[in-house]
């Protein structure tokens, strides 16, 4: 949180909360792994570590009630699912365009299955979704109603013999749909020209 507060006063308009979210509200038993490297929180019974978790709905900060939201990203490590869905109000006040990262790995070790998100994005009013590998790299663009096209996509990620660590999203709203056409157009050209 310190080195994120440091390079936060590079950027004057970011507000910083120092919280956990997630999708329900309450205390939380962790270990931590990859401590000082990627932090990342499993749950587990027999830990002594007891963190607070507070749904994004339920962040009371000026900021986040003042504003209409038009990006939201998330990457948590595996929670990004439980995150977004403890954002719903967030996400149907605002419909922001939602990029969040679609980690297997970490997923599974949460007991998080994934493919929740899909029908809940589609039921929230998002459409459009565009996927990058984790390199970075432009894959390809679907619908979150696609269902057996993500879940082929769940599966071929499934660690450890895919080779790819995890997927990045970007999610739609109906109402984006020229910017998603934009977007779109835009990396299939630098993907072209980079072939």
């Amino acid at each position: 949180y310190s080195l994120l507060q440091k390079n936060s006063r590079q950027c004057p308009e970011v507000t910083v909360v120092n919280c956990y979210v997630g999708e329900v509200t309450g205390p939380m038993a962790v270990k931590i792994e990859k401590e000082g490297w990627n932090n990342t929180l499993v749950p587990s019974e027999k830990s002594d570590s007891v963190i607070q978790i507070v749904r994004l709905d339920e962040l009371s900060h000026p900021w986040l009630t003042n504003q209409r939201i038009g990006l939201l990203k998330v990457d948590t490590e595996g929670f990004d699912v439980s995150v977004l869905f403890g954002a719903k109000k967030l996400l149907e006040a605002s419909r922001p365009i939602v990029t969040f990262e679609y980690n297997r790995l970490n997923m599974d070790e949460i007991g998080e299955s994934g493919l929740r998100i899909f029908p809940y994005l589609e039921s929230l009013g998002y459409q459009n979704l565009l996927i990058y590998d984790d390199s970075g790299r432009y894959l390809m663009s679907t619908k979150v109603q696609d269902f057996d096209l993500l879940g082929e996509l769940h599966e071929f990620i499934k660690p450890p013999t895919s080779g790819i660590a995890y997927l990045d999203m970007v999610a739609f709203p109906k109402t984006a749909t020229v910017l998603f056409q934009k977007f779109r157009d835009a990396e299939r050209k630098l993907q072209s020209s980079a072939s």
